[in-house]
């Protein structure tokens, strides 16, 4: 099944680097070995007619050399930090569909990939978090559920509903609703 991504829409936004990409190791293999690009275009139910048409000017190209060159640098930029800091944490805001965490890790390491909502949507489908990855999807029910937990802990201390919401920044409706719902 294909992932249809429409047009005019922030999703949308993704398929330029990606296809930028694809272009790069169709017309440069031996420079730009993409294969992960080809594979996701390939899942997207999108023309890319009127992109590729425009891939293929001379300026098209050197735009779409412009993205694969970005990225390379990028892993290259991660790869060497990584060496003399092999556990460190790699954000990548504005994630897209990029695979630079995934190409640059080394076993210890971990990847978060940060973006809009709906960016993640189609992230999640089509490039599903590996182990030591995550997205802010994932990241936002490890800290509701910790933020559940504290509230339970603390009620058992005997603060208030109303404290407790306003010590963690919740609403307060959503602190009864979490209480109520936890087995003592």
């Amino acid at each position: 099944m294909k992932y249809h991504i429409e047009k005019n829409t922030v999703q949308e936004t993704l398929v330029i680097p990606l296809f930028g990409r694809l272009v790069c190791f169709e017309h440069f293999p031996e420079l730009f070995s993409d294969a992960e690009a080809k594979r996701i275009c390939d899942s997207l139910d999108y023309d890319f007619a009127e992109k590729r048409k425009k891939m293929e000017s001379a300026v098209g190209l050197f735009g779409a050399l412009e993205v694969a060159q970005r990225q390379y640098d990028l892993l290259c930029e991660v790869q060497s930090y990584l060496q003399t800091h092999p556990r460190a944490a790699v954000v990548n805001l504005g994630c897209g569909l990029d695979d630079t965490f995934r190409k640059a890790d080394n076993g210890l390491c971990r990847g978060y990939n940060l973006d809009l909502p709906d960016v993640i949507e189609v992230r999640d489908v089509l490039l599903p978090a590996e182990e030591r990855e995550e997205t802010q999807k994932k990241m936002a029910a490890k800290l509701l559920e910790k933020q559940k937990m504290m509230a339970a802990k603390l009620r058992k201390k005997g603060w208030s509903d109303e404290e407790i919401a306003d010590f963690l920044d919740v609403e307060l409706v959503d602190v009864r609703i979490w209480l109520d719902s936890v087995v003592d």
